[in-house]
């Protein structure tokens, strides 16, 4: 398949939006139901919302009165973006990269330029019968060498001699909607798409926390490019299946597929506009390795969130990886596995507080190198200093005091089975 589906979905997309102008009403549409299944949602709901729902944000208020920004507001368009920069110092070891890391493993003791990323969505409306959408994500910044997927553009935006990645199309993909019943309907996604698993996401804006959990970031994938077909039984329950090139890859690999599915359920009850319970789940499998058509590698990725009060929220994300015949793994299936832990409390406007805690097995280490249990636990908050300035509204500060240990006693190198570290990162969304 190779480019083909990255190839149509952005033909297909510039097609949507040359039509939107004869199609759409005037008003932009009423439902931004235009993120694929169970991406781009936190793991838990967000703390203290700001007076006005981000995005769109300050680009679009600074185009509202412009002949741009009519047309793009009667073509149902949006143009936001955020920026995140952060900081990660070591308060034990001396290693760099920090071992067991990704996101936030380069340079520490530096300031980094994490991610700024743009975005031009056009979300789809629900309530009507039918309905189109899309949506594109340029990000740059070093987090790209971690979203990058295999094939597409590689190694472009390099700093000086850095050959590492430092710009990627993050996503582009279409979607149309078929409203089929009074709160049910069929979602097709096509192109390249954040993967759905997890309770965290490539884009900072949708996590809790600054560091990243070890699930995220050995267990589970960045990007799929595919196709995804998503059927909205009713407002409790859904189910997915896709068909998509695989892990983190345009240009694939190898000459099979794999396959994408999974389902959730949320409770009628709501708490502060959220479900109260809510339970995913997502399962992703096909060969993974290059030239290798049939050992397959299966990950099952299963989410609860619980809303216990409009303060309080929690939850528990379990993750299991399995791939068949792995080099170096003297048995013919090769596992890892492990459970993360969410809890958040929101205090006011101002302050939230986040704790995780997670535990992760890498039988073998075929995953991360280190053959025993890995352990993490982080403490963070979110500070918002001026939730009702109108430029201000969107400044986050998230500092966090983490802790790594294993019961490898050489997990993080030289002798060392531990690792604490104390970071911070500030995020604007505009």
């Amino acid at each position: 398949m190779r480019h083909k589906w990255l190839e149509f979905s952005a033909g297909a997309f510039a097609t949507l939006l040359s039509a939107a102008g004869y199609l759409c009403a005037a008003d932009s549409p009423t439902s931004a139901a235009s993120e694929p299944a169970g991406q781009s949602a936190p793991a838990t709901p967000p703390p203290a919302a700001a007076p006005e729902v981000w995005p769109p944000g300050l680009i679009m208020d600074g185009l509202k009165d412009t002949s741009i920004g009519k047309e793009m507001n009667d073509l149902g368009l949006r143009l936001w973006g955020a920026a995140e920069i952060g900081f990660t110092g070591r308060l034990t070891n001396g290693e760099s990269p920090l071992p067991l890391r990704d996101y936030d493993a380069p340079r520490p003791d530096s300031l980094r330029l994490n991610q700024v990323q743009l975005t031009l969505d056009r979300p789809y409306d629900n309530s009507k019968s039918f309905d189109f959408g899309g949506r594109l994500d340029l990000l740059y910044g070093g987090d790209a060498r971690f979203t990058h997927a295999a094939g597409l553009a590689d190694h472009i935006g390099g700093m000086g001699n850095d050959d590492f990645q430092w710009a990627d199309l993050l996503q582009a993909y279409g979607q149309l909607w078929f409203k089929t019943g009074a709160d049910s309907g069929l979602e097709l996604t096509f192109g390249k798409f954040l993967e759905l698993a997890g309770s965290e996401s490539a884009e900072a804006t949708n996590n809790l926390l600054y560091s990243h959990s070890d699930i995220y970031t050995f267990l589970e994938p960045t990007t799929h490019t595919g196709g995804m077909a998503k059927y909205i039984f009713n407002s409790q329950f859904f189910a997915y299946f896709g068909i998509v090139e695989g892990w983190d890859v345009v240009e694939d690999n190898n000459t099979a597929v794999t396959y994408i599915a999974g389902g959730g359920w949320s409770s009628k009850t709501q708490v502060a506009g959220h479900a109260q319970t809510q339970a995913l789940l997502n399962i992703i499998t096909g060969p993974e390795r290059t030239d290798d058509n049939s050992d397959y590698r299966t990950l099952t990725d299963v989410v609860i969130n619980q809303s216990w009060t409009d303060k309080l929220t929690e939850s528990l994300n379990f993750d299991w990886l399995a791939e068949e015949n792995v080099p170096g793994i003297a048995h013919k299936r090769a596992d890892a596995y492990g459970a993360a832990h969410y809890l958040t409390y929101v205090f006011n406007d101002y302050v939230s507080g986040t704790w995780r805690l997670e535990e992760m097995r890498d039988d073998g280490g075929w995953r991360t190198g280190v053959n025993g249990d890995l352990y993490e636990s982080t403490i963070g908050a979110s500070l918002t200093p001026a939730p009702s300035h109108p430029q201000l509204k969107n400044l986050v500060l998230r500092p966090e005091f983490r802790c790594d240990w294993s019961d490898n006693p050489d997990a993080f190198g030289h002798g060392h089975e531990s690792q604490l570290t104390l970071a911070v990162d500030l995020i604007y969304k505009f």
